[in-house]
């Protein structure tokens, strides 16, 4: 019953995004008129276009959500009671709600949220702990496909970090090159503030990319088993115990899209996912380290 109206849901939403499209494309003018007329407050929209180009990525987030729960729903026999799960992914789930919390109650305070800010530097240590953590594992795996695999994605927790940070410029008063005074609108020593225009898009496909591996785990695991070169995949899908993830990516899709656009609390975030992904593939793999594992095999 509910996987129907879900579907139902999605076809609506299909057949409500095709007439808008095309009354757009036969008067977008009179449209955008209308709206002026009835919605805006001083009768004018300055960017139409920027307008319609944000209805649509609502649109195609909602899509995206009534999709993921399709996934959710069809697992739900499968997941755990929030109550049987080990205690750090109790913690995990705990601390999860309370960076969402903090958000919604301390948004409006500009000392929580600014540059170098309380949420910026916990999102830093954070990212750093789980980095090391992580560096920690590959180094079990010594030169292996699965270290490298670990390797890479400390890798890329570590270059989030120092990204957040400038590579250090703020802490240790670096001059911001010419180059990046140029191209960096934020004039800092970092890439990412290079696509800023993109970042809309980019959080709500990211969002739903992460909220995907746990809703849809099974068909994940069965993808990446179909080949051996993506088979190391499979031993690195985050645990079934963090199911209930999928539901606060979810939420912070539509959060970072409508209240967050900077994606601070999608950052954070992110970041504490990590950090406890880290911990729980330590924790898989005890008392045995990987190297014994492989000598079992």
């Amino acid at each position: 019953m509910i996987n129907k109206l879900l579907n139902y849901a999605l076809i609506s939403l299909a057949i409500v995004g095709l007439s808008l499209a095309v009354t757009l494309f036969m008067d977008f003018d009179g449209v955008i008129g209308l709206v002026e007329t009835n919605l805006s407050a001083d009768g004018k929209i300055e960017n139409p276009r920027a307008v319609v180009y944000s209805l649509y990525l609502f649109m195609a987030s909602l899509g995206l959500i009534l999709f993921l729960m399709k996934g959710a729903w069809v697992y739900t026999s499968k997941r755990k009671s929030i109550f049987s799960l080990p205690f750090h992914i109790k913690l995990f789930y705990v601390l999860f709600a309370a960076i969402l919390i903090f958000t919604l109650l301390f948004k409006p305070v500009y000392a929580y949220y600014k540059e170098d800010g309380i949420l910026e530097n916990a999102t830093v240590l954070i990212a750093f702990s789980a980095g090391f953590i992580l560096l920690y594992i590959a180094s079990q795996y010594k030169f292996t496909i699965r270290g490298l695999f670990v390797f890479a994605l400390a890798a890329s927790v570590l270059l989030f970090a120092l990204e957040e940070i400038s590579w250090g410029q703020r802490i240790f008063g670096w001059e911001t090159t010419a180059l990046m005074l140029e191209i960096n609108e934020q004039q800092e020593n970092n890439l990412h503030n290079l696509f800023n225009e993109y970042f809309d898009i980019g959080y709500v496909l990211l969002t739903a990319l992460l909220a995907s591996l746990f809703f849809f785990r099974d068909q994940w695991i069965s993808f990446f088993s179909r080949y051996r070169q993506t088979q190391v995949f499979v031993e690195f899908m985050p645990s079934r115990d963090l199911f209930y993830t999928g539901y606060f990516y979810i939420f912070l899709m539509l959060f970072t899209l409508i209240f967050d656009r900077g994606g601070e609390t999608l950052e954070a975030a992110i970041a504490l996912m990590f950090l406890f992904y880290a911990v729980d593939v330590v924790k898989k793999f005890e008392p045995e380290t990987a190297l014994e594992q492989k000598m079992v095999r």
